[in-house]
């Protein structure tokens, strides 16, 4: 079994998770996935885990390839399972004109679930000095003044969710680096629109991606950082307990761990992401710069 393959196999042996369709058929298409730098991820919804959740990140020389052949497994799954993957918010982003040089890194994404309605297929872009892109990522999303005040630099994630049962999804991730939340200048405009609960946690980590809901009443927030531990530790009950015991003994990169802000306000953290990358300095040196400037 290939090096990201076999990662895939241990994440989901610890969840006691499946190599069932239609994750199977994905990873079957994706020749290319040691190209890539894999990305693990569970979600975690009370008792309920989802844990078929995998990101690879190419690299610049295989990204415009990758999307083409994403296309191409799009029609694929849709024709061989009756289902409709919307792409028409992903069109009005993506283009022959789509400017790559602007592009730093290109994510493709999988998130299996139980009911495959609710699966879907993800792509990422970050772009950079790409102005025109950000505000067609702005327009489509729906404009509003808390997120404009949250985009201090000119690089932007921008995501795509394509679920099989039609929905398609625009997403848009302002982050902020501990050093710019740490500029005077800078402070008073994020204080207006994250809570003091999610402001002490920007200090603990390298830094934040912010996911604004579709009518912008709540957040996710991404946290990056060097040992999730800690913010393990702040989530109740056996299984969190369990992922920090086993974590400990992981050499783990580039972790996120993910909260509702209204949970962490509440003290009542019952919904949370996690994400890491196994083994990135040793495989694939260089690939992730944008993420240490």
């Amino acid at each position: 079994m290939s090096g990201n393959k076999s990662y895939i196999r241990e994440h989901l042996d610890y969840f006691d998770d499946d190599y069932s369709y239609p994750l199977s058929e994905f990873l079957a298409f994706e020749q290319d996935i040691d190209k890539a730098l894999i990305e693990c991820s569970c979600k975690v919804s009370g008792q309920k885990v989802d844990a078929k959740r995998f990101n690879l990140w190419f690299p610049k020389p295989h990204s415009k390839r990758q999307l083409k052949k994403m296309m191409v497994l799009f029609d694929t799954m849709a024709r061989d399972n009756n289902i409709l993957l919307n792409r028409d918010l992903f069109n009005q982003f993506y283009n022959n004109q789509f400017d790559w040089s602007k592009v730093e890194q290109f994510i493709l994404g999988v998130d299996m679930r139980e009911d495959l309605a609710s699966s879907r297929i993800k792509i990422w872009f970050i772009i950079e000095d790409y102005p025109e892109k950000i505000e067609t990522a702005i327009h489509l999303y729906g404009e509003n003044k808390d997120l404009r005040s949250l985009i201090l630099h000119d690089e932007l994630l921008i995501g795509f969710d394509f679920y099989f049962n039609g929905r398609n999804v625009i997403k848009v991730y302002p982050d902020i680096k501990r050093f710019e939340y740490e500029q005077e200048v800078n402070q008073q405009n994020i204080a207006k629109v994250l809570h003091p609960s999610a402001l002490r946690l920007i200090e603990k980590s390298e830094w934040v991606h912010i996911n604004f809901s579709k009518d912008y009443s709540s957040k996710v927030l991404h946290f990056h950082v060097h040992d999730p531990v800690p913010f393990l530790e702040m989530i109740p009950g056996e299984r969190a307990r369990a992922m920090c015991s086993y974590y400990r003994q992981r050499e783990l990169y580039n972790v996120v761990v993910s909260f509702y802000e209204h949970e962490l306000i509440e003290k009542n953290i019952l919904n949370w992401n996690l994400y890491y990358m196994p083994g990135l300095p040793i495989r694939k040196p260089g690939i992730l710069n944008w993420m240490h400037r």
